[in-house]
């Protein structure tokens, strides 16, 4: 594995983040729900967003070595459903790794994270969304955590997505002193055809797994190398990023299944079932967050959670039908947490501009749950505050479903 600064030019494309699965599994009935999602996520960044407003991770000069802070208090007080004290500093790096094929294959990974700083450049995501509220290339916060180490969250983005596809949750979790790293999953971006090769079923996973061994390796030049909690890691993703964070949490891929419908279509070659019979898992993954998107019977089976013993939490939408009534019934009785959100739509977990919920709900609902499950998990969190948020006492009235087994 290599790890290597990069400022990378990207495409301007506009697509949809949204997974072309069948009814039940994405879509809705016989709406052609990837056209209409195209339009409206081009529609969203280009009227709304383009104005307004990493391992190995190292740009030119790498995050630098942390400064000075005041005293926060203990992070287990901060409120869930705000910003934390920190600022967020945001950088761009890259990493390669051997795939199952045996080509080298390089992913960009992003990163944000604490900063003091409070003024600096705002990062321009893929050239058409600004994010004000990030700072490019800022100088690295002291951990606010015991042993100075930075608890450490991986975003896995949607199909044809962006790794910058959930601006909000990112910049949420770096203001209460988190690391967070989203690789890109080459062959699955803005830039690349909306069909996809059944390797990208597994490469993703890879991916999570490349960017986790490169932020524990990084160079002693780099500001984080050895103050990152690689050991216990808190997985999300959206859309089809829910796909990457049940197979990386342990869910077996139905080879036999995948090998009927592949083999004779000449799609998949034998390293590509293989790497499907290996399977993603990744043990440092001890926790998993799935917004707007459910398990993939067709790669997975009727029962990925069968093998899946780590905590997931799931999160969806009531504009937004991905099968969520569905796997919540098939699943039973595994240990799950779903929210299902009045009015929010498949780009309510993502870059917002849903017609039926304002973005202001994003980080008070989505944000508060999420950090919330995160600090349980990862930082053994038994505080009060945390315990209410996850048992629904502090549900917002845009909570439609809350329900926990």
């Amino acid at each position: 594995m290599t790890i290597a600064p990069t400022r990378p030019t990207l495409p301007r494309h506009t697509a949809s983040d949204r997974p072309s699965e069948a009814p039940g599994r994405g879509a809705r009935g016989g709406r052609s729900v990837g056209s209409r999602f195209f339009l409206r996520f081009s529609a969203v960044i280009l009227a709304g967003l383009a104005s307004a407003g990493a391992a190995g991770c190292s740009t030119s000069a790498g995050t630098s070595a942390a400064t000075p802070a005041p005293t926060f208090g203990d992070p287990m007080g901060w409120a869930l459903d705000a910003a934390g004290p920190f600022h967020v500093g945001y950088r761009v790096a890259s990493t390669s790794y051997v795939a199952p094929s045996g080509a080298t294959r390089t992913i960009e990974l992003h990163l944000w994270y604490p900063t003091l700083d409070e003024d600096g450049e705002h990062p321009n995501y893929e050239s058409i969304i600004r994010d004000p509220l990030a700072i490019s290339d800022a100088s690295l916060a002291p951990s606010a955590y015991t042993g100075g180490r930075y608890p450490v969250h991986v975003f896995s983005h949607g199909h044809r997505g962006i790794p910058q596809s959930t601006p909000f949750l990112m910049r949420h979790f770096a203001s209460h002193g988190w690391v967070v790293v989203a690789p890109r999953h080459v062959g699955n971006t803005l830039s690349d055809p909306p069909e996809r090769a059944p390797s990208i079923y597994y490469l993703r996973g890879l991916d999570v797994t490349a960017a986790i061994t490169a932020l524990a390796k990084l160079p002693a030049t780099d500001g984080l190398a050895g103050k990152l909690d690689t050991s216990r890691v808190f997985l999300s993703g959206h859309s089809f990023g829910t796909h990457t964070v049940w197979s990386s949490a342990g869910a077996p891929f139905d080879v036999a299944a995948i090998e009927a419908r592949c083999k004779p279509a000449g799609t998949c070659t034998e390293a590509d079932l293989a790497a499907f019979r290996a399977g993603v898992h990744d043990k440092r993954v001890i926790a998993g967050l799935a917004m707007a998107g459910s398990p993939l019977p067709d790669w997975l089976g009727e029962h990925p959670e069968a093998n899946v013993t780590i905590p997931i939490f799931y999160m969806t939408g009531t504009d937004d039908d991905v099968g969520q009534a569905s796997f919540w019934n098939r699943s039973a009785p595994f240990p799950l947490t779903w929210v299902d959100v009045e009015g929010a739509c498949h780009q309510y977990y993502g870059i917002g501009k849903c017609p039926l919920i304002d973005d202001a709900k994003q980080v008070p609902i989505a944000g508060a749950f999420s950090l919330a499950f995160a600090r349980k998990t990862l930082l053994r969190d038994t505080s009060a505050n945390t315990a209410d948020v996850l048992a629904g006492k502090k549900n917002d009235a845009a909570v439609a479903t809350y329900k926990t087994r």
